[in-house]
C-alpha cells in the first residue's frame, strides 16, 4: 500500500505559474512511487478539456518533466523520475493525440538534480523532499496565448522524436475564361493559397482551409532529439496553366515545405519561393526571406508540422 502521509496536493492553473509562465501544473507523488491518485487525475483531465478544445488550429507541445528527492541512487532516481513524467504523459496522451498538432516530450526527466528549494548542505525537510516528488507539466500555449518553453536540462540519454522535414500539397483547378490570376473570373483556391502565404504567419489557419490534398508518398522525415524545434522553412509554391478544349485553363499548383530542425533558436527564419508560368508560356520567379520570433510560431500549425505517424 502506497503512504501517501507526506504528499503535497497537485494544482493546475492555466493561465501559467507567477514566475513561470509556461508552468500549468505540478503533480506529487509519494515516496518511492510513480502512482496517480484520484485527485491527480482530476487536475490531468482538467488540462485535457481545455486543451481539446484550444488544439483546433494550432500546434501545442508539452513537455512533462519528473523529478525525485535526494534518497537512492542517482541512477535509480532519473528512472523514477522517468516513470512519474510517463504515467502523467499516458493520461495526458491518451486525451490528446487525437489532434495531429499535439506533441509531448514524454520521457524528459529531471530527476534529483533540480531540487525545488535546495538544503544548502543541511538535510531536507519532509516539506523540502515531498516538492521534488513531482513532474512539472509545461505548455506553449498558455491563458490562450502562446508562451515561451524554458530549456530544460535532461539527465542521461536524450530521446529522439520523429518529424517531418519535407511535405507536399497539390491543387488541380480548372476555371473557365482563364482564371483569376488571368483576369477574370472568381479567386480560386490557388489564389487564396498565395494571398494567405503572403501574409503568413497571420493567414495560418486559411492555408490549412486551402492546402488541397497532401502528397503523403512525398513526405519526408528524420529522428531528432525530443528537445529541438523548427529553426527555418523553405517554401515553395508551383503554379502552371494550360488552356483545354472548351476555352478554359487548368491550373496545377503544388507547394513544399521542407523544415529544417535543431537546437531552439530566438528567431525562426522563413523563405518563400514562387515560380508561376501562364498560358503563353512565360514564366516569373520571386524569392523573399523573413524571420520571426518563435514565440510568434510557436503555436503556428503551417511553422510546426504534424507527428510522422
Amino acid at each position: 500500500m502506497v503512504d501517501r502521509t507526506h504528499q503535497l496536493r497537485s494544482w493546475v492553473n492555466l493561465r501559467g505559474h507567477p514566475r513561470a509562465r509556461a508552468l500549468i501544473a505540478q503533480i506529487f507523488f509519494p515516496f518511492d512511487s510513480a502512482r496517480l491518485d484520484g485527485d491527480d487525475r482530476a487536475k490531468l483531465h482538467e488540462i485535457t478539456r481545455a486543451y481539446r478544445i484550444w488544439l483546433l488550429g494550432r500546434r501545442i507541445h508539452m513537455a512533462v518533466v519528473g523529478h525525485a528527492d535526494f534518497r537512492g541512487q542517482a541512477a535509480y532516481n532519473v528512472g523514477l523520475g522517468q516513470r512519474r513524467a510517463n504515467a502523467v504523459s499516458v493520461v495526458l496522451d491518451g486525451a490528446l493525440l487525437f489532434s495531429p498538432h499535439y506533441t509531448s516530450a514524454a520521457m524528459v526527466s529531471a530527476g534529483e538534480e533540480e531540487a525545488a528549494q535546495p538544503s544548502q548542505g543541511r538535510v531536507p525537510t519532509e516539506h523540502q523532499t515531498a516538492l521534488d516528488r513531482r513532474v512539472d507539466i509545461f505548455s506553449n500555449y498558455v491563458d490562450q496565448r502562446p508562451v515561451q518553453l524554458p530549456e530544460i536540462r535532461i539527465v542521461g540519454q536524450v530521446p529522439t522524436k520523429t518529424v517531418l522535414t519535407h511535405r507536399e500539397f497539390s491543387f488541380t483547378h480548372a476555371e473557365e475564361g482563364g482564371g483569376a490570376l488571368m483576369g477574370g473570373g472568381p479567386p480560386n483556391e490557388t489564389d487564396r493559397l498565395i494571398d494567405a502565404l503572403s501574409n503568413w504567419p497571420a493567414g495560418s489557419v486559411e492555408i490549412l482551409r486551402v492546402m488541397g490534398s497532401e502528397r503523403m508518398d512525398r513526405r519526408r522525415s528524420t529522428h531528432v532529439p525530443v528537445t529541438h524545434e523548427v529553426t527555418a522553412i523553405r517554401v515553395t509554391v508551383e503554379e502552371r496553366y494550360r488552356t483545354i478544349p472548351t476555352g478554359g485553363s487548368v491550373v496545377a499548383s503544388e507547394t513544399s515545405l521542407d523544415y529544417t530542425w535543431g537546437r531552439p533558436q530566438d528567431m525562426i527564419t522563413i523563405t518563400r519561393n514562387r515560380s508561376f508560368r501562364g498560358i503563353d508560356g512565360r514564366e516569373s520567379r520571386r524569392t523573399t526571406r523573413s524571420s520571426y520570433p518563435r514565440v510568434q510560431l510557436s503555436t503556428d500549425p503551417i511553422a510546426n508540422p504534424p507527428r510522422r505517424e
